[in-house]
């Protein structure tokens, strides 16, 4: 016999318990397994309810995030911290183009431009999504 214990169910613990770990028979404080089960559906049933509202803000928040990423990424790799040498990162791309700025200045620049170019388009897809998912917006149009 095993014990599970904890699980919680609407603020209530509980204790999973069976007979043998290979039997199907469950009991939760009197409630068998189709009890269990029913509690389980209605928390997916929960969680897609509830995902169509918050999936325009993730999708939003996320083509945010990565913008910062790429930034954060580009920051660290001009400052030696980010990744190893042989791999390239526009952030070093930059660094190494800075002792050659005065006779080579496009060495530096286009990894500079190509950074800025990402990460403003990152911002303007996720300001357009916002604009195209947020159903308040949606009812102004």
């Amino acid at each position: 016999s095993f014990t599970m214990c904890s699980a919680s169910l609407h603020k209530a613990s509980c204790n999973l318990s069976a007979k043998y770990p290979g039997n199907s028979f469950f009991t939760i404080k009197g409630f068998k397994a189709i009890h269990l089960k029913k509690f389980i559906a209605l928390l997916l049933y929960d969680f897609w309810v509830y995902l169509p509202g918050t999936i325009n803000t993730i999708i939003v928040i996320a083509t945010l995030r990565v913008g910062q990423l790429i930034l954060t990424e580009a920051i660290l790799s001009f400052l030696g911290a980010g990744i190893p040498p042989p791999t390239p990162a526009w952030g070093a791309m930059v660094n190494d183009g800075r002792p050659y700025i005065n006779d080579a200045w496009w060495i530096s620049f286009f990894p500079g431009v190509a950074i800025f170019l990402v990460v403003m388009s990152l911002n303007f897809l996720g300001d357009w999504l916002r604009d195209r998912l947020d159903p308040r917006l949606r009812q102004l149009n």
